[in-house]
């Protein structure tokens, strides 16, 4: 696969990553309907994903793979000096779930980056403790993806 580096989209969502919860379930009429509370903060992070997102004036969704990188930069412990902090930026090795952070994002850019959360071909993501240089939140950058099949073809 070849990645289009003129399809190339970066951007930082500043404030707390937030993981997607597990969804509560209710029955009525016997049908069982699937949700996740509206108090939840995933629903504030989401729109902040969408708010930077569309800020940057990004056009239709794409077509075909697409490749993610993704960190997350979370609070660094209190008993993280001043002095320490300055080189402060090791894993993050606590909740929540580097999966559960991911689906969250993906859900945000669903139907604004691509049409449907299928075409992730690949994601890298990190979740990391934020160092001196570095602020709480989320920085996101996708590739739309071209298989070697069609490029090839192009070269003819």
């Amino acid at each position: 696969m070849t990645v289009n580096k003129t399809d190339h989209i970066s951007f930082f969502v500043p404030g707390l990553p937030i993981a997607q919860p597990r969804a509560h379930q209710s029955s009525s009429g016997g049908r069982i309907r699937r949700f996740v509370p509206s108090a939840h903060p995933i629903h504030g992070y989401r729109l902040s994903i969408q708010a930077e997102f569309l800020r940057l004036g990004f056009g239709e969704p794409w077509l075909g793979p697409i490749m993610m990188f993704v960190e997350f930069w979370m609070p660094r412990p209190k008993s993280i000096t001043s002095k320490k902090r300055r080189n402060f930026s090791r894993p993050h090795d606590k909740k929540p779930d580097l999966s559960n952070l991911l689906k969250g994002v993906e859900d945000a850019v669903n139907g604004l980056l691509y049409r449907d959360d299928s075409q992730v071909w690949r994601i890298d993501a990190t979740k990391r403790y934020c160092g001196y240089d570095n602020p709480v939140g989320t920085t996101i950058q996708a590739f739309r993806v071209i298989p070697d099949e069609i490029t090839e073809g192009n070269k003819q």
